[in-house]
């Protein structure tokens, strides 16, 4: 019963984290997709694919699976998202992740899309981020993602990274620190960005 309850709370705190992320921009169509490590076990709760397509509209049984850290399906009838080949290369390579966020808010995208590095030019961006890898490209949902995902992770003090082409992914000991670090990741992107202008622009008349 216990872990019935707790499974629910996790697969409910999935829909509210992928809310917030269509709330901030981060998300056009249904392009992101969140998962937690279940504690205690080898499960891991993820966004199923094909979810709303504006995630306003969650429902815990209908838009979260749970699945194996093999891939197995262990709960719900959906497929889980196209990416779950890296977030669980992410969990195999560290044990201090509890959870995986994959977005495409747009300052950090665009230097993925650019395929480049993301300056630390704000003192949030060195300090807490401290570094942010910009990973070569690999086509969505493929194993060579995977792959180039999970290796870039295994560094202990990468908490966000660029995904070439692509967007960005962000992981914490659970949803919250994973969206505070991916928040933090769009932060530095668009003050870097801004910044780069304002350098260009030269000095105000």
């Amino acid at each position: 019963m216990w872990v019935g309850t707790l499974y629910e709370q996790l697969k409910a705190e999935i829909c509210r984290i992928m809310q917030l992320i269509s709330t901030k921009g981060w998300s056009p169509g249904s392009s992101a997709n969140i998962s937690t490590r279940i504690a205690g076990t080898n499960h891991v709760c993820i966004k199923s694919t094909g979810t709303s397509m504006t995630f306003s509209h969650l429902h815990p049984e209908s838009s979260v699976v749970v699945i194996d850290l093999d891939g197995k399906p262990v709960e719900g009838d959906r497929k889980p998202s196209i990416e779950f080949r890296f977030h669980l290369g992410i969990y195999k390579a560290r044990a201090d992740v509890g959870a995986v966020l994959h977005a495409h808010p747009p300052y950090a995208t665009s230097y993925a899309v650019a395929n480049q590095e993301l300056p630390m030019v704000s003192g949030p961006a060195r300090f807490i981020l401290k570094k942010v890898p910009l990973l070569g490209f690999a086509p969505s949902g493929s194993a060579e993602l995977a792959e180039i995902v999970a290796k870039a992770f295994s560094d202990p003090a990468v908490s966000s990274a660029l995904l070439s082409g692509h967007g960005i992914v962000a992981v914490g000991r659970d949803m919250y620190e994973a969206f505070m670090y991916a928040d933090w990741t769009e932060d530095a992107a668009q003050v870097a960005f801004f910044s780069n202008v304002l350098k260009r622009s030269g000095p105000s008349a």
